[in-house]
């Protein structure tokens, strides 16, 4: 009986390593496509449109920033002017 337990144990471990392994292997597999995937991705023109889009929206909150600074800067001599007279 000893034997055949011993045997049981052997091969439910070899089972386990066997499913541990294909596990690995599955997630592997499916790094690879992600990379691929990235890698096309990187080399079509989506990246390019994407740059030239931040860039733009950098653009225009820089622009809105300057407007807001007038505009505050605007308030406060408009009021040290307006406190001056009064």
């Amino acid at each position: 009986m000893g034997l055949l337990e011993d045997l049981l144990e052997g091969t439910s471990a070899v089972a386990d390593t066997l499913d541990k392994g294909s596990q690995a292997l599955r997630q592997g597999q499916e790094g690879i496509e992600y990379t691929k995937e990235r890698l096309d991705w990187a080399k079509s023109d989506r990246p390019k449109k994407d740059r030239a889009a931040c860039a733009d929206i950098r653009r225009k909150m820089d622009s809105m920033r300057r407007r807001y600074i007038f505009l505050w800067i605007l308030i406060i001599v408009g009021t040290v002017a307006a406190m001056h007279f009064l």
